[in-house]
């Protein structure tokens, strides 16, 4: 009796998970965001938009353009960046090419890497470029 009893709650224990897992949330074509960048010393602040385009996905691969980026010292700069990354189970995962250089060297910038969850028209997640590394971002889905 026993036995029969634990194989009907794990029946439906199985059955009502399975009932309330979700689709995963549909990847936007843009996300729109910012990130806030507070320097070393915290006596400078400054907001950076951060805005990807063209987002399409093959699986789980993603690809798409970094439209509008600039570095809190505007010596990175997006020029339509190609990124490239991954995506499952609501889980964005980027990274991009190269950003143009804008510095008086000449030196060259890195690319930027974006993890966030997307959940209701939301993403929030980490931003990571040069020192900004695992800065929260903020994005909405367009």
């Amino acid at each position: 009796m026993h036995a029969k009893v634990a194989a009907i709650a794990i029946f439906v224990s199985v059955m009502s998970t399975s009932a309330t897992a979700q689709a995963p949330v549909p990847l936007p074509g843009k996300l729109v965001g910012e990130y806030l960048f507070t320097s070393p010393s915290g006596k400078k602040r400054s907001v950076v938009p951060v805005e990807l385009t063209d987002i399409k996905a093959e699986g789980d691969k993603v690809s798409g353009i970094v439209s509008n980026y600039r570095s809190h010292d505007g010596n990175c700069v997006s020029d339509n960046t190609p990124f490239s990354g991954t995506y499952q189970d609501g889980l964005l995962s980027i990274k991009s090419k190269p950003m143009t250089s804008k510095k008086a060297d000449g030196a060259p910038c890195a690319g930027i890497v974006i993890n966030v969850k997307l959940s209701g028209g939301h993403a929030t997640g980490t931003f990571g470029a040069g020192k900004d590394n695992g800065t929260a971002i903020d994005f909405d889905a367009k």
